[in-house]
């Protein structure tokens, strides 16, 4: 699986409300295939995922393919 992350931060305005989040996370794969192994097998992620249990609150997963809308 090949993936690319970037983080990004929202912006904060009143224009924009986004409902108290602060962070976001951008990961690209190159197929579906990939980002399904990364949803429901990687350990690293599943891991990760369990450690925010009870510390993130209201986190919010967006899918997406670029230029389709």
């Amino acid at each position: 699986m090949q993936c690319s992350s970037e983080f990004t931060w929202l912006i904060d305005s009143t224009a924009m409300p986004q409902g108290g989040l602060t962070h976001g996370f951008v990961v690209e794969f190159e197929s579906e295939e990939d980002r399904a192994y990364y949803v429901h097998k990687d350990p690293a992620h599943l891991g990760f995922v369990k450690s925010l249990d009870g510390i993130v609150v209201g986190a919010r997963v967006l899918d997406f393919v670029p230029g389709v809308y």
